[in-house]
């Protein structure tokens, strides 16, 4: 038992060595701001310290604990190689035995931390088993699991548009323990794919679990990606325009490629419109007025997570100028761009927060006129315009030092988010204590003013900084 143990501490320490070294500190800074930032919105709403306690607690534990195990999984499949079966004979072993330990204690402290929280707990148990299975199949590269991983966050909407009559049977004791049944069997076909055993099979695994957890990680989703032929075709005419034009400025975003250009977004986004319509247009032909009601309340919570593309864009874009140092000396020798390293970084500034603000009214349009076309009320629409400026600060992230490249900068930026997020409603929430006034809106005012003093503050550290694309030395 003892032995084991050794082995378990050692397999688990390895799998969390791969990551980045700046995790732990980054996931304990974003697992303490939650937590204070639930703690304090019970606190305030039921007045329990005892309350405000446990919701912090389930707060840290959500992040520390999700945030971990998204980096044991791919750690721990990377450790699969023939080399290292060779090297330690027990160890495919071990690391089927600790991912099976690691799983059970995720659920079973999920599931306790459920009890006395409005989420049954029979859901919590069932949700965080199947969301563990679905993430370790997906990463390593079975279809099956990405498209678990793309269904069970829509159970939640599902579930709220079933009849009383159906909840009930889901809720049966015997629906219950198929379910629990057939988790389990997917546990048991997933420790089979992460973790194969010798022969051609093994390797064409491991090439297909590499590509996917390369991907997961901060520099390798950013890569350039191939881009869609319509998406080529636009990035293409842009180009020819902003080249024949001399356009130095749209001309530096070019630098970045195809796959962060301000045109994919937009496209991407745009195209979502008219597919809303269609969907809607057909569900009011043929789905009862219950379902269009539950749609139409519901809409603004689905449209509003679209805004979080931003975290993606903006980390896309600063992980781009890290990848292009090749390109970027020559771009510093081109014509009509400015010699001096404050000229040049107010030009690459200027560009960055344009496509920055362009792309957050882009997705902000698309996002209250999907709401829109649900048959939402006027307070909704209202109420997605003031989600829509909670995030407004992000367009300050790509206004940084880019001479210093950093490989963590997805993390600051989601921990800025965050920060923001918690001073913007605590604000609301004392002046609504102090003078009845809507949280909501007053949240969205102090997102707006946070972005305008981030992006200030922001704006004169990048012109202050060394020259944004630095020479390097000649191998």
């Amino acid at each position: 038992m003892k032995a084991a143990l050794k082995d378990y501490t050692m397999l688990w320490r390895a799998a969390l060595a791969i990551s980045h070294r700046r995790t732990n500190f980054m996931l304990c800074c974003m697992g303490t701001l939650l937590g204070a930032a639930v703690g304090a919105l019970a606190l305030f709403k039921t007045g329990s310290m005892l309350d405000a306690l446990t919701n912090a607690v389930r707060g840290a534990y959500v992040v520390l604990a999700f945030g971990w195990l998204m980096y044991f999984i791919p750690g721990a499949m990377k450790l699969n190689t023939p080399a290292n079966a060779v090297l330690v004979p027990r160890m495919r072993r071990r690391l089927r035995e600790l991912t099976v330990l690691v799983w059970c204690s995720a659920v079973a402290i999920s599931s306790l931390m459920a009890v006395g929280s409005p989420l049954p707990v029979h859901y919590v148990f069932l949700g965080t088993g199947f969301w563990l299975v679905a993430m370790a199949l997906g990463r390593s590269g079975n279809t099956v699991g990405k498209c678990l991983l793309f269904v069970l966050p829509m159970f939640p909407w599902l579930y709220s548009m079933m009849s009383p009559a159906l909840r009930m049977l889901l809720a049966a004791a015997p629906v219950l323990g198929v379910a629990a049944l057939l988790m389990l069997a997917l546990a048991a076909y997933t420790l089979d794919v992460m973790f194969p055993q010798g022969g051609d099979r093994h390797y064409t695994v491991q090439a297909k679990q590499k590509l996917m957890t390369d991907q997961m990680t901060v520099d390798g989703q950013f890569k350039q990606a191939r881009t869609q032929w319509l998406g080529a075709w636009a990035y293409q005419a842009v180009l020819r325009r902003d080249t024949a034009g001399r356009r130095g400025g749209a001309l530096l975003m070019h630098l970045l490629g195809p796959a962060t250009h301000w045109t994919q977004r937009h496209l991407a986004l745009l195209a979502l419109v008219p597919v809303a319509a269609v969907v809607m247009a057909v569900l009011r032909h043929y789905a009862s007025a219950d379902t269009l009601e539950v749609i139409s309340r519901g809409s603004w919570l689905f449209a509003a997570s679209a805004m979080l593309v931003q975290l993606f864009d903006y980390e896309g874009r600063s992980m781009r100028l890290v990848h292009t140092r090749g390109e970027q000396v020559l771009v510093r020798l081109a014509p009509g761009m400015p010699g001096s390293a404050a000229a040049f970084n107010r030009k690459l500034g200027w560009r960055l927060l344009h496509a920055a603000l362009l792309e957050w009214a882009c997705i902000g349009f698309v996002a209250v006129a999907v709401v829109a076309i649900t048959g939402a009320s006027s307070a909704t629409l209202w109420m997605e315009a003031f989600i829509c400026c909670l995030t407004l600060p992000l367009v300050a992230s790509n206004l940084r030092d880019h001479a210093h490249r950093s490989g963590t900068t997805g993390w600051w930026i989601a921990l800025g988010l965050v920060a923001s997020l918690v001073v913007s409603f605590f604000t609301a929430v004392l002046l609504e204590s102090a003078f009845d006034t809507p949280v909501l809106p007053v949240a969205a005012l102090v997102s707006v003013a946070l972005a305008a003093a981030a992006v200030t503050l922001r704006w004169r550290r990048l012109v202050a900084a060394p020259h944004a694309f630095p020479v390097g030395r000649l191998a």
